[in-house]
């Protein structure tokens, strides 16, 4: 399933005020290091709500040109963690 598509800096903006109306107080942070290899980045991240309790989780792929910029992203989504 496709969540979004972004392209340039208008698209990003518009897709993260998007994200701070439908899911306020949602913070996402890095898990762990990053690993790197040959231009491509895994990093694995958290979305935590505002009682620290963990939303989601998932990967980011990020894809770099030849002059070290991103080219591309892609996130992947895990199963969401069990509900107590």
């Amino acid at each position: 399933m496709r969540y979004a598509l972004v392209d340039g800096a208008a698209d990003l903006l518009a897709h993260v005020a998007a994200s701070q109306q439908f899911m306020p107080g949602i913070r996402l942070q890095r898990e762990g290091e990053v690993r790197h290899c040959q231009g491509t980045v895994l990093a694995d991240w958290i979305a935590r709500g505002a009682d620290g309790q963990e939303r989601a989780r998932g990967t980011n792929v990020f894809v770099f040109d030849a002059a070290g910029r991103i080219e591309s992203a892609t996130g992947f989504w895990d199963a969401p963690p069990p509900r107590s």
